[in-house]
């Protein structure tokens, strides 16, 4: 079922009705399979689903704790010890209830801070043992399981060797989707719909990958992230905003 850029040129001939819905030809010549996916970006946007779904987890549990509370009693307990355990793993973070802009009241939605890539790394490594002590304990077990077989997993992508075995690596990503997916009818967040495209590049298309090119570290975007970083500081920090692209430079 691989496509090819001929397919894909084909079928844009054919007009919207073909199946993969080309609507035109792509910009640049490049066969698919030399298309691969970045590691680092793949950590991020799976992190980022993770870290959603336990952070989600911790404000319906409030939510629920809550409920009878008085106004003089704490508030928001299991929250606060989740962010302390990811704290303690050496980054910043917090979490925080989005306002309305026109009245300054909580809209009921959330949202937390935006890790960079060495962070996530860090919390990836050092979060999954604290989180047995802080987790539901109905579902303690899946959900650490995700986060240590999701590590086991990126540390196996970085130093992947040519005698190891796609098949067993796909295999490997295939039990890792289906305890995420498990969960969704005791958790909010591991409903199918949740399996974002990032989830299923790795599942489906990291192991012709490494059994292709041996090795996905060559093609790491760490360079270009390092350098979006830097510039992103520069404008923020150390620019007036004059001319910010010279300043960069």
């Amino acid at each position: 079922m691989m496509r090819t850029l001929k397919e894909i040129k084909e079928l844009v001939k054919e007009g919207k009705g073909n199946l993969i819905c080309s609507v035109k030809e792509p910009l640049l010549n490049i066969e698919l399979d030399h298309v691969i996916v970045d590691e680092l970006h793949l950590l991020l946007r799976v992190m980022d689903v993770m870290l959603d779904n336990i952070i989600t987890e911790f404000i319906d549990w409030d939510k629920d704790d809550d409920f009878e509370k008085t106004s003089s009693q704490p508030k928001g307990l299991h929250l606060q010890k989740l962010v302390r355990e990811i704290k303690s793993c050496g980054v910043g973070f917090d979490v925080w209830e989005v306002r309305n802009p026109a009245d300054n009241k909580g809209t009921g939605k959330y949202d937390f801070t935006s890790l960079f890539g060495n962070d996530k790394k860090k919390v990836l490594t050092l979060l999954p043992e604290k989180l047995s002590t802080v987790l539901h304990e109905n579902t303690c077990t899946e959900v650490t399981k995700i986060w240590v077989d999701f590590r086991s997993i990126y540390n196996e992508i970085n130093t992947w060797s040519h005698d190891k075995s796609a098949d067993t690596f796909w295999n490997k990503t295939k039990s890792w989707l289906q305890v995420f997916v498990s969960l969704r009818e005791k958790r909010a967040g591991y409903e199918k719909k949740r399996v974002t495209p990032y989830m299923h590049v790795l599942y489906a298309h990291v192991p012709f990958f490494l059994n292709t090119y041996k090795c996905l570290k060559t093609f790491t975007g760490q360079g270009v992230e390092k350098n979006n970083d830097t510039a992103w500081n520069v404008v923020h920090q150390k620019s007036n905003h004059h001319d910010s692209v010279g300043d960069i430079l």
